[in-house]
């Protein structure tokens, strides 16, 4: 029967160091998932303002383009002007030089924006107005400006006796074909901005939400894992403080010596044995080496019996 408390004993031992690990498997696990989700979060928040930025990017670019086409549009109508009014042959081939080049710029600007089309979808994909220019099939402003490249290089090469005011060219540049297509970039524009506008306010919903998001997984990792960390720890070091309470009174109260030494030999601890053996005070033999205490003669120690190390 006397045997039952031990094995009472080691079955506690046991049952606790199982329920020990227990706690710090949840606890390493629990500190993962919140680490692992914040880290989503950050990465989630990245990835998504930098897609935001390189849209964002896209449309400044986009509206850029589209802008040139209102100064080269001009350019172009101030020309066809020129040269309808111009009666000196030679200015007149200087005048087609030039308006030549700005048609080709244009033309130029033109075939970049159409092969962006997928960018546009993109774009639009993130705005809440339908239609416009540049945008959804038919592309308006795409069609009026092929028909005002196209006239423009009918007028180029025009012979200069057919180069008048009357000229359906010059007509359709100057007033029909240039306010239309005024009106258009006009429009293009506005809907772009519109997007960059709602682009931002995207980006400060984006900031927020991934500001608050953080914050309340801070806040449930605080509760959730090292609130239980930290009172586990409370409660170990309460365990570690009575256990070296009981070992000191253990200690003090067996009737064997017992001191205790560091790794360098020097006496850290003894109980009241080792004084009665040595017949002095704990003040005389704490800090010296262990050794002072075995001479290699007789030691009166208890009753005048040698002690050799």
């Amino acid at each position: 029967m006397g045997e039952g408390k031990p094995i009472k004993s080691y079955f506690s031992l046991g049952a606790s160091a199982f329920e020990q690990h227990t706690l710090r498997k949840s606890i390493t696990v629990s500190y993962l998932l919140a680490l692992t989700l914040i880290a989503v979060l950050a990465v989630g928040g990245y990835v998504a303002l930098s897609s935001a930025i390189e849209t964002q990017e896209r449309g400044v670019a986009i509206t850029k383009d589209i802008s040139r086409h209102l100064t080269l549009s001009q350019r172009i109508s101030l020309l066809a002007l020129q040269l309808a009014v111009e009666s000196d042959s030679e200015k007149r081939v200087e005048i087609k030089s030039v308006l030549n080049e700005s048609i080709l710029e244009m033309q130029s600007s033109h075939d970049s924006l159409t092969a962006q089309r997928s960018e546009w979808k993109l774009l639009t994909k993130y705005s809440n107005h339908q239609g416009g220019a540049y945008l959804n099939p038919p592309i308006d402003l795409d069609q009026r400006v092929e028909t005002f490249l196209s006239s423009a290089m009918r007028l180029v090469l025009t012979p200069d006796v057919g180069i008048s005011l009357k000229n359906s060219d010059v007509q359709f540049l100057l007033s029909v074909g240039s306010e239309s297509l005024r009106e258009s970039i006009d429009y293009a524009i506005k809907r772009y901005e519109g997007i960059t506008a709602e682009r931002i306010e995207f980006l400060k919903d984006l900031e927020v939400g991934s500001l608050v998001s953080i914050l309340i997984v801070l806040c449930l990792e605080g509760w959730f894992v090292f609130r239980p960390m930290v009172r586990r720890i409370h409660e170990s070091t309460k365990v570690l403080q009575d256990s070296a309470l009981e070992i000191a009174a253990v200690i003090e109260t067996v009737g064997e010596g017992i001191i205790s030494c560091d790794d360098r030999g020097i006496i850290r601890g003894l109980n009241r044995a080792v004084k009665r053996l040595w017949k002095t005070s704990k003040r005389e033999i704490l800090g010296k080496p262990i050794s002072s205490l075995f001479e290699t003669g007789q030691t009166e120690v208890g009753h005048s019996e040698s002690i050799i190390p």
